[in-house]
């Protein structure tokens, strides 16, 4: 009878500490911490690049319908189309009230350490808009 108790009370104690780790940074698992973001154009082979912070982090092959942007401020999509001059876009990027209360509800053991994870990586943010037009001029100079 001693050691049912014993080992229970182990399983509650693991459980409590393993929940812990579990939902540190939820919404960073279950929102993830990159949006795809839809690229429509007049043109075929537009290629998609991501830049963060100046720096190249992921580049779609040309024609590539979509693409994943970070959530996190600083990004630019920039579009090359051969034979065109390449053209920028800034994504907004702001909080997302929707995945803000998931994390408030999923993450109240671990409030604070949570929702730090989850707010530094970006996992509660949300890009708009969701799809991206382009036109390219005929003229090439423009």
């Amino acid at each position: 009878m001693r050691t049912t108790g014993n080992a229970l009370f182990f399983f509650k104690r693991i459980f409590r500490v393993g929940s812990f780790f579990l939902l540190t940074g939820c919404m960073t698992l279950t929102g993830g911490t990159n949006q795809y973001v839809e690229i429509q154009s007049d043109r075929p082979g537009v290629q998609a690049v991501i830049l963060l912070n100046g720096e190249v982090v992921r580049t779609s092959d040309p024609g590539d319908e979509w693409i994943a942007v970070p959530k996190t401020p600083g990004v630019v999509i920039r579009f090359d189309l051969k034979g065109h001059p390449s053209k920028s876009f800034v994504p907004t990027v702001r909080p997302d009230q929707v995945q803000g209360v998931k994390v408030l509800l999923f993450n109240l053991p671990n409030i604070f350490v949570g929702y730090l994870i989850d707010e530094a990586n970006g996992a509660t943010n949300v890009i708009a808009p969701e799809t991206v037009e382009l036109k390219w001029s005929e003229d090439h100079s423009k």
